[in-house]
């Protein structure tokens, strides 16, 4: 079984990116933020010793729609890990974001990207 994982979170992995890219680089300014947050570290990838990954793009565009997510709302992401999440819902819905994570070295990486990226 651990086979299987091992073929499938990568096809998955190079997918979602490919999607990503297709949709939302087009955005200079959101591209440049997105491959600075995929240099940095991430300790805890999907199946390896984490069950947990970070949540693919593609699902939360989907639901900040289903939401319909507003300039006016706050969003908060308990457990952020590197805080893709909170990049991409604050600039592409324009809402107010928070990341909370319990890791200093994610939380200094993005207060960093946050100010060089307004």
């Amino acid at each position: 079984m651990i086979w299987y994982y091992r073929l499938k979170v990568p096809l998955f992995n190079w997918k979602e990116e490919r999607w990503v890219k297709k949709q939302f680089y087009h955005d200079e300014k959101f591209k440049k933020l997105d491959l600075e947050l995929l240099d940095s570290p991430n300790p805890y990838p999907i199946a390896k010793v984490f069950p947990y990954g970070e949540t693919p793009l593609r699902v939360l565009y989907k639901m900040a729609q289903a939401i319909d997510l507003k300039p006016t709302d706050h969003f908060v992401d308990l457990g952020c890990g590197r805080g893709r999440a909170v990049f991409f819902l604050s600039h592409f819905f324009g809402c107010r974001a928070t990341g909370i994570d319990l890791t200093p070295s994610f939380i200094t990486r993005a207060k960093k990207l946050a100010k060089t990226h307004n």
